[in-house]
């Protein structure tokens, strides 16, 4: 297969052709993409080949995964001024005990609803459209958001609210709008009816409150259902979220919203500048830390590794699970003269990194091969990079290709399209913490040689937003053996989090993306007799 495509065989031991990650929706076997899915073709193969995050070669248009934020804890509530005998005293913001969510049943949107002017991000139902109004000032910006299904069945609301009282907690607000609500419908003779109380979520790590409110309405109507959700942010800063239903709709449309919800990334914008500020600071240190020998003994190290990516079923065996890519990576270490498809020139005998990734996708009838190849040079000083992406959907494949060159501090990327179509861009690489794609992509193991426990901020290439972006990672151990580390990797302010798991010699185990699909290793034997039981295509 990618023989006739790329004009370079890529069986191995007759092993099946490896292809980018899965077309329209998932992007969770590329380390490069935080999409969640949407266009297929050079994405894909981004994505197989920055296997940290999911597909990322961007065709004309960007396309993301991600994974639950990792717990941030609720900022420190200001000392109570003393009070009065008889004033009640505020009280203290629950701290609700940890709750276990089932896997979630929504369909999801590839690409998360991000709204940057209030630390937003979130996925939303697939085909479902989003109205964003937004605007950002010197209190932190606010939104006002709107999110409608093909079907109308219901309306989904998210808002940030700012309040002036900073001692105000989450189930007082709570109280409020509900109070607002019953008064409302007592206008009107009615009288609400609450269906549902959860004081055990959590959104983005923090305490949050949901109610369910049936609103009655004339006779021969099913009523209203108004599920809302409040969580605190910043002392006075919330994020209010809401769903509007038939009665009829109340436990299809409830389960949407909360697998919705429990995806929300929230960060107050206020204070991330000065966080960036810190991860990055933080980044450049572990940069520096990094020699010729730690890249050399982290790469000779890797074996070549295949990898699935699918959806779990039911059952959570495979025999139900949907699937949406395997990839191949393969690491060397050497002279540039020994790695094909890299610029030789007068550099022949430089010493580097090269990482090859094979991959394929598969939606319905379509297909998508790709192939990246990535080198660094020891010194960090050069990089070059080369994505080609077959979208196969009938007898002849539409074929994507990027190539990106860096030179210290100046970088050119360069673009080609099926239907003759280039272009070209030089992203701006600025001031420290930069890393290399093919370091972003044994990130993870240089993570647990250094074995920092920490939260790191880099900037990187990203090939789906043809820009340059930071990139975080938080590195922590799993229990107290020291055998088995997690890292949580958020590409950019745009995806939501994916939590991966590594073996202390570097191995590593899998990745779970924010809509629980999953990547993790496997063998090529396996994948064989997996896809051919499913009769996907192995040619």
């Amino acid at each position: 297969m990618f023989t006739a495509v790329f004009g370079r065989p890529v069986l191995l031991d007759n092993a099946p052709a490896l292809a980018a990650p899965r077309s329209a929706r998932m992007i969770s076997s590329n380390p490069f993409a935080c999409r969640l899915g949407s266009g297929l073709a050079m994405r894909h193969l981004l994505v197989a080949a920055l296997s940290l995050c999911a597909p990322v070669l961007a065709q004309p248009t960007p396309s993301p995964t991600n994974i639950p934020l990792p717990p941030s804890s609720t900022p420190a509530k200001p000392k109570q001024p003393e009070q009065a005998a008889t004033a009640p005293a505020k009280p203290v913001e629950p701290v609700p005990p940890t709750a276990t969510r089932p896997a979630p049943t929504t369909e999801f949107d590839g690409l998360p609803l991000a709204v940057r002017e209030v630390g937003l991000a979130m996925l939303i139902p697939k085909s479902s459209k989003a109205n964003v109004e937004r605007a950002a000032d010197a209190s932190g910006g606010f939104a006002n958001i709107e999110i409608v299904p093909p079907d109308s069945t219901w309306v989904m609301y998210v808002r940030s609210k700012r309040l002036t009282d900073a001692l105000i907690t989450t189930e007082e607000v709570m109280s409020e709008i509900v109070k607002n609500i019953e008064s409302a419908a007592a206008s009107a003779k009615a009288v609400p009816e609450v269906l549902a109380k959860d004081k055990t979520f959590i959104i983005s790590g923090r305490p949050a409150y949901l109610v369910y409110i049936l609103i009655p309405q004339a006779e021969g109507k099913p009523g209203l259902v108004r599920g809302l959700g409040v969580s605190k942010i910043q002392p006075g800063s919330f994020m209010l979220f809401e769903i509007i239903c038939a009665r009829t709709e109340y436990e299809r449309a409830r389960v949407v919203f909360e697998d919705c919800v429990a995806t929300a990334v929230i960060e107050d914008p206020r204070a991330e500048v000065e966080r960036t500020q810190s991860l990055v600071k933080t980044g450049i240190a572990f940069i520096a830390s990094i020699t010729e020998q730690d890249l050399k003994d982290v790469v000779t190290a890797l074996p070549e590794r295949w990898e699935r990516t699918y959806r779990p079923g039911k059952s959570g065996g495979d025999s139900d699970s949907t699937e949406i890519s395997y990839s191949r990576y393969r690491y060397f270490f050497g002279e540039r003269s020994k790695f094909p498809g890299i610029p030789k020139g007068s550099k022949a005998q430089q010493l580097g990194v090269f990482v090859q990734i094979d991959s394929r996708a598969v939606d319905g009838k379509v297909v998508v091969d790709s192939q990246g190849q990535f080198f660094v040079s020891a010194d960090r000083k050069e990089e070059f990079w080369s994505l080609a992406t077959a979208r196969k959907e009938g007898n002849k494949p539409q074929l994507y290709t990027e190539t990106g060159v860096r030179d210290d501090l100046e970088m050119s990327v360069s673009r080609a399209f099926p239907d003759g179509r280039t272009d070209a861009t030089k992203p701006q690489i600025k001031g420290e913490g930069y890393i290399s794609v093919a370091e972003s992509l044994i990130l993870p193991q240089l993570l647990v040689r250094k074995n920092v426990t920490a939260d790191f901020g880099f900037f990187t290439y990203q090939h789906e937003h043809r820009n340059i972006r930071l990139r975080r990672e938080t590195f922590s151990p799993v229990g107290v053996t020291g055998k088995v580390f997690e890292i949580r990797t958020r590409l950019n302010d745009d995806c939501l989090w994916q939590i991966a798991r590594y073996r202390e010699n570097g191995e590593f185990i899998s990745v779970e993306n924010p809509d629980r699909s999953v990547r993790e290793q496997t063998t090529v034997e396996k994948l064989r007799t997996l896809w051919k039981s499913k009769g996907l295509p192995l040619d």
